[in-house]
């Protein structure tokens, strides 16, 4: 294939992908890479068409071949941290989003992707610094308010309530930024009935072509208000309302199921097996187990309050592990399928999976995900 074909192929493949219709770009990107596998671009569509399906455990090896053959290209390096962060191998990541970061500070997609990784997993002490990196770069305006706001969020989370609340009042006076800002300041502090606050509360409501999630943040701010001032019943109306608006349910039957099996299943006498055969004694992590809005996010947080304890954040290293290593097995059959692995290559998973709690949480006794 000569190169005017196959430069005229990526664009196709491109465009395919900017269009959302990664299927249809995948195909052509596998035929393209089967054709040229050598070149860094042909490495670059497939493992990025990967990637973008979800699959970014298929995507590295192509991802890292693009930029083995380019190594300078900070775009595919970007590409590739991202899949690396997608699999949890947060330590590769950091190092592959920072050199993108060095090879093209004017490009600041390598730190704000770490940024939001970090917040993405509740831990917004990581996430600040790589945010303020992104805030010293030349940004769009679209791009620097929505940055601001991913960075005050941070700062409200690691109670740096000051410094967001300056920073959300900055951003206020920017339309674009208003109606984020308010439901965020809201969380500070509730607005009296009223204010400035409230009635800009009321007139961004009043907007028309204001998003689903904007409109049910905007009405949960006004709730706090009511609730402030001890008008429970108009504070859970507007609760109601701001959930009807969001849209969007959690399986909730299908994740109590999901448990019942579990503790069906996987029994103590079953767990004392697996210790036997594949536990370690060296590392002691505390695993926080539990349905969504149950409290397991306030009990990793009050566990990591403690000094000897470290946080690090809300990790899916081991359900990955778990579901890669069940396959298509039923789970009444845990123990065939973890006893099918070659030998030792469990205890090689979890020192991964250790290395990088470690990583996250360095010089405590203890580490809670």
């Amino acid at each position: 294939m000569n190169k005017t074909t196959m430069e005229s192929d990526v664009r196709v493949i491109l465009g395919l992908y900017a269009q959302g219709e990664f299927d249809r770009g995948l195909a052509l990107a596998r035929q393209l890479q089967r054709a040229v596998p050598q070149a860094a671009i042909t490495n670059y569509c497939l493992g990025h068409g990967l990637a973008a399906l979800q699959r970014p455990a298929e995507a590295l090896a192509f991802l890292r071949k693009a930029t083995q053959a380019e190594p300078r290209n900070a775009e595919f390096m970007v590409r590739y941290g991202r899949a690396l962060l997608d699999v949890g191998r947060i330590r590769e990541a950091e190092t592959t989003l920072q050199r993108a970061y060095d090879l093209n500070p004017r490009m600041p997609i390598g730190p704000y992707t770490l940024a939001v990784y970090y917040a993405s997993i509740n831990r917004f002490d990581a996430a600040l610094p790589h945010f303020r990196k992104v805030l010293d770069a030349e940004l769009p305006a679209e791009m620097r308010a929505g940055v601001t706001m991913d960075w005050a969020t941070a700062l409200i989370e690691v109670g740096q309530v000051d410094e967001a609340s300056e920073v959300l009042r900055e951003a206020l006076k920017h339309g674009q930024s208003r109606a984020a800002a308010l439901a965020s300041l809201s969380q500070i502090k509730a607005f009296p009935l009223g204010s400035e606050e409230f009635l800009l509360i009321e007139e961004e409501l009043a907007k028309a072509g204001v998003s689903g999630l904007a409109r049910s943040s905007l009405l949960m701010a006004k709730a706090a208000s009511f609730a402030a001032i001890g008008d429970y019943n108009r504070e859970f109306d507007l609760i109601l309302e701001a959930k009807a608006v969001r849209g969007g349910t959690t399986p909730l039957a299908g994740l109590s199921k999901l448990v019942d099996d579990l503790t069906t299943v996987v029994t103590p006498e079953v767990l004392e097996g697996l210790q036997a055969r594949f536990g370690t004694s060296t590392f002691q992590p505390i695993y926080v187990v539990g349905l969504p809005r149950s409290g397991t996010t306030l009990t990793e947080r009050i566990l990591a309050a403690h000094s000897a304890v470290g946080g690090a954040g809300e990790l899916q290293l081991v359900n990955d592990l778990a579901r890669n290593v069940m396959g298509k097995h039923a789970l009444a059959s845990v123990v065939a399928a973890f006893s099918s692995l070659p030998a030792g290559r469990l205890q090689e998973l979890l020192a991964d999976i250790e290395a990088t709690m470690r990583f996250l949480c360095p010089g405590v006794d203890r580490i809670v995900d």
